[in-house]
């Protein structure tokens, strides 16, 4: 790996540590502060802003790549143009989604008995929040686009870290009429960061968006509406389930699962950040497949499939055992439900992200008609099941109660199913055999680490049980991943480092 390549690794990893250790803060006070179901109302609203960030139709993603072209070509009129263009495009069809979502609400997120925590206030502070979140985030992906991520970590954490000043400082005078404030002024502050950033590498261009062009705009919808798709469907997912915890009166859940949903996509995030910079030399790899040496691409990708599913089980056994103990910091007690999120929840995003070789290598050849589909089969498969719930609600009302954990079985039915099919289709479409996944193996050690780490929750309820279970939880953890292919590889590699002989 070369220097830059793993500075840039490096930043990535770090601004999501940071930012997610803010968020997760944030959203822990804000449950202290305000109970789990006044916040499960506002994260019923704010599940219906994010569903807006869809009308960007990925002319964000699209435009890394096409800034970095445009900047090894030396065009930095193109350059700025496809800056403005994008900001321009994505500033005006979010404002519109989110007026049109926004105006819709109250049809579509059913509060029951919290309805009258919807004011006018908590409305506007979700869309403003998004709306800026957007516009922050197309110069962060232009900053990517020059390789400067670097600024954009440095960016980001200043933005963090002004939202929680924000966020200490008024809710516990104004309550959730302000819940939305802080992450306002976390997206405002980064954005200027990013743009007083880009002034500095680009003095050409202004502080407004001078320079947009419909015809660049337009350019970039056809590789950005094929990431969308991917992204949007997970966001879909996201929101759908939120909006009928809200309908299901179980804004308690809603909350705990929003946590836990936080905490998932943060530790599948940290361990795949790095991933991310590594695409372009998937890409070359997969050049050099095509003249005929296919080896060295099939051999970087299964070595990432089995070093990242050691980790990304590792770590997610460990957070699952370390649920009660997140209860306990948040809550101050443990509750069932709470629980219930995450072992429900959890699994989620440690599929996800043990499949995240496959997006890698379908990012790195070009080819992400397989990942399009398995994201689409997502959507699909939730909205069947939900389909078939209500429908059974129609029949059989003595279930409602039983609601909301079910909308949580049925996200973790709907991702792990087309994530295991996804992985099954790329094998077979490379010739891969299965068996170099070792998959009896890795689903025996898989589930007992899984058991472990639920194990510690059924244990008293007390930080002085808690605690030393979840210590002795992640030492066999760790034993148990010796059963793994990659752990050998581990061995090996820091022998290496460490100048010690092989065997």
């Amino acid at each position: 790996m070369s220097g830059s390549t793993a500075r840039n690794a490096l930043s990535a990893a770090a601004q999501t540590a940071v930012t997610t250790a803010a968020g997760l803060f944030y959203f822990g006070f804000l449950m202290r502060s305000l109970g789990p179901e006044v916040l499960g109302g506002w994260l019923a609203w704010l599940a219906l802003g994010m569903v807006a960030c869809l009308a960007d139709l990925g002319l964000r993603e699209s435009l890394v790549r096409r800034a970095a072209v445009a900047r090894a070509e030396g065009d930095t009129p193109r350059l700025i143009a496809l800056i403005d263009s994008t900001v321009v495009s994505v500033a005006l069809s979010m404002g519109l989604a989110l007026l049109l979502l926004m105006g819709l609400g109250p049809r579509l997120v059913h509060l029951g008995a919290a309805a009258e925590q919807t004011p006018g206030w908590i409305v506007a502070g979700v869309a403003v929040m998004v709306w800026l979140q957007r516009v922050a985030d197309v110069h962060a992906a232009a900053l990517e686009g020059l390789q400067r991520y670097d600024r954009v970590a440095r960016n980001n954490v200043v933005g963090a870290l002004a939202g929680l000043a924000t966020l200490l400082l008024t809710v516990p005078v104004w309550g959730v009429d302000v819940a939305s404030l802080g992450l306002i002024v976390q997206y405002l502050v980064s954005g200027l960061a990013h743009q007083r950033t880009l002034r500095e590498l680009l003095p050409e261009r202004g502080w407004l968006p001078r320079h947009a062009r419909y015809a660049l705009a337009r350019e970039g919808l056809g590789y950005g509406l094929s990431v969308q798709t991917a992204i949007g469907s997970f966001l879909l997912i996201e929101s759908i389930a939120k909006v009928l915890l809200a309908r299901a009166d179980a804004l308690a859940l809603l909350s705990y699962f929003d946590l836990a949903f936080r905490i998932g996509r943060g530790l599948r995030n940290l361990l795949v950040a790095g991933n991310r910079v590594l695409v372009p030399r998937l890409a070359a790899a997969h050049a050099d497949a095509a003249e005929g040496d296919a080896q060295s691409f099939d051999a970087m990708y299964l070595r990432s499939c089995h070093l990242l599913f050691l980790l990304v089980l590792a770590v997610f056994s460990v957070a699952l055992g370390a649920s009660s103990l997140v209860a306990l910091a948040t809550r101050g007690s443990v509750e069932p439900d709470f629980i219930l999120a995450f072992l429900l929840t959890l699994p989620v995003w440690m599929i996800f992200g043990a499949v995240d070789p496959v997006i890698n290598a379908s990012m790195g050849s070009g080819a992400m008609r397989l990942v399009v589909l398995a994201h689409g089969a997502m959507l699909g498969l939730l909205l069947l099941l939900v389909g078939a719930g209500a429908l059974a609600l129609s029949h059989w009302p003595g279930l409602a109660p039983h609601a909301g954990p079910a909308t949580l079985l049925a996200v973790l039915v709907s991702v792990s199913l087309p994530c295991l099919a996804m992985l099954l289709a790329y094998h077979r479409r490379q010739r891969l055999p299965l068996a170099t996944l070792s998959p009896g193996r890795s689903l025996a050690v898989g589930l007992a680490c899984f058991a472990v780490g639920a194990g510690v929750n059924a244990l008293d309820a007390s930080p002085w049980v808690q605690g030393p279970a979840w210590i002795g939880a992640s030492l066999l953890v760790l034993l148990l991943l010796r059963g793994l292919p990659a752990w050998a590889e581990l061995s090996l590699a820091l022998r290496r480092r460490l100048g010690r002989p092989a065997g």
